[in-house]
């Protein structure tokens, strides 16, 4: 938690008593505190100099506000300094995202009512008074999460020097923007600043009211951020300090980001992952991949790179034109985005040719059709130029589309086989018959559906079929039968003579008609005779439909 005296004093110290003083002082240093010496009139600053404090001199009432204003924003970390005349300028802005605010008015022992005009209405200065004739009176307004605009100051009486200062606290957070990435050896920019939340534009210097100085500390070194429009600062007085460093060991190294005015200290860390240098001496190379079948596992060549290199370096691969149809290259072991990250100790990079079965012919003799380099620079000495020479052979009709057309010939094959078991005709659930030697034998009998007889069932492509045989027995094998019923479409049944047998149905005056070989469809209640004396079967009339 920060520390601080505000140590109030005409400038003398008695005699006897200064040894004692600065011990004290030292004292408070020792404990982290922050000392803010003010003294009045035309009090000696002598002492206070000496042991290493810049006291502010307080001659007038304005001069006694700003004091207590800059030593309160020091304690309270504000970053937005306001003191002003009421008489010359009673309006201030109050800035965004500010957390909390005070505003002190000042005047003489006659200051009466203070209110402050804001943009949700009026507020009385009630949060803290007081007054003591010899110096004077003062009022404070206090407000939590104030909005943003034009505010407006009001003070009945006070005298002619009535001042007033604001205090705006905002949780200020430094922030680093960038890069996270370098090269070895090469110049980069980074980035800082100081901002009220995370997400929100930097805070530049013209709103603070005094300079913020940034520094960053990495490898030993520091370097100061500026805003100034130098040493890489890309626009001056925009909040975003930089400073351009040179880092020299590849790998992650650290830094810390540092910020320092009179309402704030900060320190942050962030980290930088420092590349490795590559510089090449020979930057062309050729490879050859020479006769490449279609359809076949990667080709790989060993590239022997002729260069500087030093430490980690992020390689990509860049196609200078499009590849034909079916033809892919890669770095071997490339990452997401196609980089590979290698050191001077690592294998020779290994380029691969992958000709995929739909590849077509092609033939390449040296064309410059693709570049290696380092990932993220345009350096020419980065890049290395590959002429590549392969001669790609296609598969044959047969050997790139065979399996396509034998694998639908066999889903073809498996779908006849389905549907030889779907389309067949079943018989309905209901469907039963009486089965006698004699026609009144019918009547006593209960009927019998056919689905509880053996395999009388579908067949392959085959309607599901019942045969009487002449023992009174129904199934569904065709060996002895003398009649037949077969399902047919709709939940209906034909009745079929078999077995060299005649079959007869009987008409409705008592007569029988001859069933013809190519079948007749049954209805309900008939009665059918094989031969001329039977066997007999009638059909259930309250199970048919």
């Amino acid at each position: 938690v920060p520390r601080y005296l505000i140590w109030l004093s005409d400038g003398a110290v008695d005699q006897g008593l200064e040894a004692p003083t600065a011990a004290a002082l030292e004292g408070l240093r020792r404990m982290g505190a922050d000392v803010r010496a003010i003294v009045f009139g035309r009090g000696s600053t002598k002492f206070a100099t000496d042991h290493g404090l810049t006291p502010l001199r307080a001659a007038s009432p304005s001069q006694i506000v700003e004091a207590f204003t800059d030593a309160f924003r020091g304690i309270v970390q504000a970053p937005y300094k306001v003191h002003r005349s009421l008489a010359a300028q009673p309006t201030f802005e109050m800035k965004r995202w500010i957390d909390e605010a005070w505003v002190v008015v000042y005047g003489d022992a006659t200051l009466g009512g203070v209110q402050l005009e804001t943009p949700n209405g009026v507020l009385e200065a009630k949060f803290a008074e007081d007054d003591w004739k010899p110096a004077g009176a003062y009022k404070v307004a206090y407000l939590k999460s104030p909005p943003p605009g034009i505010y407006k100051v009001r003070a009945t009486a006070g005298g002619n020097g009535v001042t007033y200062g604001v205090v705006q606290r905002s949780s200020l957070q430094l922030h680093y923007s960038g890069p996270q990435k370098a090269t070895s050896g090469v110049p980069v920019r980074i980035v800082a600043g100081i901002r009220a939340i995370a997400d929100g534009p930097e805070i530049p210097e013209s709103e603070f009211g005094e300079k913020a100085q940034l520094r960053a500390v990495y490898e030993g070194q520091t370097v100061v951020l500026t805003d100034d429009g130098t040493n890489g600062d890309e626009k001056a007085g925009d909040g975003r300090y930089s400073a351009m460093i040179t880092p020299q060991t590849p790998g992650t190294i650290g830094l810390r980001i540092e910020a320092h005015t009179s309402f704030l200290d900060r320190r942050i860390d962030a980290q930088l992952v420092v590349a490795g240098q590559f510089r090449c001496r020979r930057c062309e190379e050729t490879v050859r991949f020479g006769d490449v079948k279609a359809g076949s596992a990667p080709v790989c060549r060993a590239l022997a790179l002729d260069a500087e290199h030093v430490g980690s370096v992020p390689f990509q691969l860049q196609l200078r034109q499009s590849l034909p149809r079916g033809l892919q290259l890669q770095l071997s072991g490339a990452g997401p985005g196609g980089v590979l990250t290698r050191d001077p100790n690592s294998p020779p990079l290994r380029l691969c040719l992958e000709a995929t079965r739909h590849a077509g012919a092609s033939q390449l003799a040296g064309e410059p059709i693709a570049s290696l380099g380092v990932s993220g620079s345009s350096s020419p000495t980065a890049q290395v130029t590959l002429r590549v020479h392969w001669n790609v052979q296609p598969l044959s009709f047969w050997t790139r589309w065979g399996w396509l057309i034998l694998s639908l010939l066999g889903l073809v094959v498996l779908a006849w086989i389905i549907y030889g078991y779907i389309r067949p005709q079943r018989f309905a659930r209901e469907l039963a018959v009486c089965y006698a030697p004699g026609y009144v034998d019918l009547d006593e009998q209960t009927p019998q559906p056919l689905k509880l007889w053996r395999d009388v069932r579908i067949g392959f492509y085959r309607n599901a079929r019942a045969y009487f045989l002449p023992d009174f027995r129904i199934t569904g094998k065709k060996s002895g039968a003398i009649a037949m019923l077969e399902a047919g479409p709709k939940r209906s049944a034909i009745a079929f003579p078999a077995g060299g047998q005649s079959l007869f149905r009987e008409t409705a005056d008592g007569d029988w008609e001859v069933v013809p070989s190519t079948g007749r469809r049954v209805m309900g209640s008939e009665v059918y005779r094989v031969a001329d004396k039977g066997p007999y079967f009638r059909i259930s009339a309250r199970l048919l439909r």
